[in-house]
C-alpha cells in the first residue's frame, strides 16, 4: 500500500477522533448546562418553599405564644376570682358572725325589756301591759309623764302672751308655784288617775287633758285628782320672758 494513502487514512482518523471528541464534550457541557439550569430552578422553588416555611413557623409560634398568653391570662383571672371568692366566703363568714351577735343582743335585749315588764306588772298588776309607753314604763309613770308635759305646755302657751307685763320676782314666784303644784298633787293624782283611767277605758291622762284643754280654752280636766288644781293659771304663775322651759 502506499504510503500517502496511509498517511491520509491515519490523518482523516485521527480528525474524526477529534471531532467526535469535541462533540461529545460540548454535549457534556450542554447537558450540564440544563441540568444546572434544571437545579437553579428547582433551588428557586424550594427557596420559595423554605420562605414559605418560615413564614408559617413565625406564624404558628406567633400563635403559640398567643395561645399561651391567653392561657397565662385566664390562668390568672381564675387565680383571682378563686382570692375573690375566699375573700366574699370569708366576708359572708364575717357578716353572718356579726348577724348572730346581733340576733344574740336583740334577743338579749328583748328578754330584758320582758323582764321590765314582767317586773313592773308584779309591782303595778293594775297597770296592764297596753298602758306603758315605748321605753317599757309603768301606765301611772306614763300618765305622771304626760301631765308635766301638758302643764309645762300649757304654762309656756300662756306665759308667751302675758310674758312682757311680769318682773323678775313674778318670774321666780310662777316657778316655784308651778314645782308646789306639780310636786304637792303627784302622789294624791296617781291613785285618782287611775280610778278615772278605769272607767275611760284606759285612755291616758295626757290625752284628756289635751283634749279638755281644747274644748274648755286652757282650763284642767274635773278629775277626783284634779280637784284641787286652779282652772287657769294665776298671773304669779306665768313664767316670764326669762324662765327656762323644761
Amino acid at each position: 500500500m502506499d504510503p500517502v494513502v496511509i498517511v491520509i487514512i491515519v490523518v482523516a482518523v485521527v480528525l474524526l477522533a477529534v471531532v467526535l471528541v469535541l462533540l461529545l464534550t460540548r454535549g457534556r457541557k450542554a447537558a450540564k448546562a440544563k441540568e444546572a439550569e434544571r437545579l437553579r430552578e428547582r433551588s428557586a422553588e424550594q427557596q420559595l418553599q423554605v420562605r414559605e416555611s418560615d413564614a408559617d413557623a413565625r406564624s404558628a409560634q406567633a400563635e403559640a405564644r398567643r395561645v399561651k398568653a391567653e392561657a397565662d391570662r385566664q390562668a390568672a383571672e381564675a387565680e383571682q376570682q378563686a382570692a375573690e371568692a375566699e375573700r366574699r366566703a370569708a366576708e359572708a363568714e364575717r357578716l353572718q358572725a356579726a348577724a348572730g351577735e346581733k340576733e344574740s343582743a336583740a334577743s338579749a335585749r328583748r328578754a330584758e325589756h320582758e323582764e321590765t315588764l314582767r317586773r313592773a306588772a308584779e309591782l303595778d298588776p293594775r297597770g296592764g301591759s297596753g298602758d306603758g309607753d315605748q321605753h317599757g314604763r309603768p301606765a301611772h309613770d306614763q300618765q305622771d309623764h304626760d301631765l308635766h308635759r301638758d302643764d309645762h305646755r300649757g304654762h309656756d302657751e300662756q306665759g308667751r302672751d302675758a310674758r312682757h307685763g311680769h318682773d323678775e320676782h313674778d318670774q321666780q314666784q310662777g316657778h316655784r308655784s308651778l314645782g308646789e303644784r306639780l310636786t304637792g298633787h303627784g302622789d294624791q293624782g296617781r291613785d285618782d288617775r287611775h280610778e278615772h283611767d278605769e272607767q275611760q277605758g284606759q285612755r291616758s291622762l295626757g290625752e284628756r287633758l289635751t283634749r279638755d284643754d281644747r274644748s274648755t280654752g286652757g282650763a284642767y280636766a274635773a278629775d277626783p285628782g284634779d280637784a284641787q288644781r286652779p282652772q287657769h293659771a294665776s298671773e304669779d304663775d306665768r313664767p316670764g320672758p326669762d324662765a327656762p322651759r323644761r
